[in-house]
């Protein structure tokens, strides 16, 4: 039986221009290298962090507080990517 993890963080955007398109690129092509489904919530609404586009109509702005699930077999390594992104602001 595979063992299923669900794994939530806090974060708050860094970088100056929000999660326009290169960070939301960035995320999003993370994800996507998991199998867990990873979603992200700002200012009430959610997102597929799968999908650039999903992540652009988030309008998460400098500033503004995140917060990705992420829920799956590989949760906890796939927080682990995505948490380097956002500590590092997408540099």
């Amino acid at each position: 039986m595979e063992m299923t993890a669900y794994v939530e963080r806090r974060f708050v955007i860094s970088n100056q221009q929000g999660l326009h398109l290169r960070p939301a690129s960035m995320l999003a092509k993370t994800a996507d290298s998991f199998d867990s489904n990873i979603t992200v919530c700002c200012k009430g609404s959610k997102a597929e962090a799968k999908s650039v586009l999903s992540m652009i109509l988030l309008e998460a702005s400098h500033g503004n507080e995140v917060i990705v699930i992420a829920k799956g077999r590989d949760a906890v390594h796939a927080m682990a990517a995505i948490s380097e992104l956002f500590e590092l602001g997408f540099n």
